[in-house]
């Protein structure tokens, strides 16, 4: 298991727009965000969905692995289990085909999505949200928000961003350079913007492992723009910076 590494990102997340707490089982780190102003009761309700929720996708998940062992460690794509699969498990399967990628490669979007979920189904939750998950988001704004992309010790880690407009939004990020999650590329950071979390996460993974360098940038960027369900997509490599799609940029000064 790899060593825990200290999210210090979380200390740049707006706690005056949102209220936190942290939620934990396994490997499962999530940072949820919900608006201020939540009775207790309210809060206390918010906090157990969200821990029953990881633990009821961890207990899916790991039964899946015992199905299918190649399920929890391929980076492949997988035709595996049958037409009754759990549509959280259905759905990795195809995050892993759209993108020629495994399906573990969408888990974290995946967690992040079904805590916001059950915030708003089952603890009744309204107004905006984040979900935060080894710097994967799932958002739910309603007004602009800016997301900044970390990228480790490269000169523009912390000050480049995306504006994202109202709207739904799954922002994932890979890197080959920071943190300990699988990249076989070594972009400093490649960040993908789609309105669903766990396909964002997948692309993320899948166009991070292209990049080994500042002249891999191109070529990524125009794959990433020949996919209609990547809405941008923001690359940091050699010293390099690349950015396709709709969103715009944001520079800090």
């Amino acid at each position: 298991m790899a060593a825990y590494q200290p999210r210090l990102y979380r200390e740049e997340m707006n706690s005056q727009r949102f209220h936190f707490f942290p939620s934990v089982f396994m490997e499962s780190d999530l940072l949820v965000g919900s608006p201020p102003g939540s009775s207790m009761e309210e809060k206390a309700v918010a906090v157990r969905v969200v821990l029953e929720e990881q633990k009821r996708l961890y207990r899916l998940i790991r039964s899946m692995g015992e199905e299918c062992p190649e399920f929890l460690i391929s980076h492949e794509p997988l035709d595996c289990g049958g037409e009754e699969l759990p549509p959280e498990i259905a759905l990795m399967l195809e995050c892993g085909r759209l993108t020629n990628t495994g399906p573990m490669s969408s888990v974290a979007g995946l967690f992040a999505r079904a805590a916001g979920r059950v915030l708003r189904e089952e603890a009744g939750i309204t107004g905006e949200l984040v979900v935060e998950n080894g710097g994967d988001l799932y958002l739910e704004n309603e007004r602009e928000m800016i997301t900044l992309i970390h990228a480790g010790e490269a000169e523009l880690s912390g000050k480049l961003g995306l504006r994202l407009p109202p709207g739904r939004w799954g922002v994932c990020t890979s890197s080959g350079t920071l943190g300990h999650s699988f990249s076989g590329g070594q972009a400093d950071a490649l960040c993908v913007v789609c309105n669903s979390a766990p396909l964002a996460d997948a692309w993320a993974t899948s166009l991070a492992n292209r990049v080994r360098g500042g002249n891999d940038i191109e070529p990524v960027l125009e794959l990433a723009r020949g996919r209609e369900e990547i809405r941008s997509c923001v690359i940091l490599a050699g010293g390099k910076v690349g950015v396709a799609g709709v969103l715009e940029l944001s520079v800090a000064g």
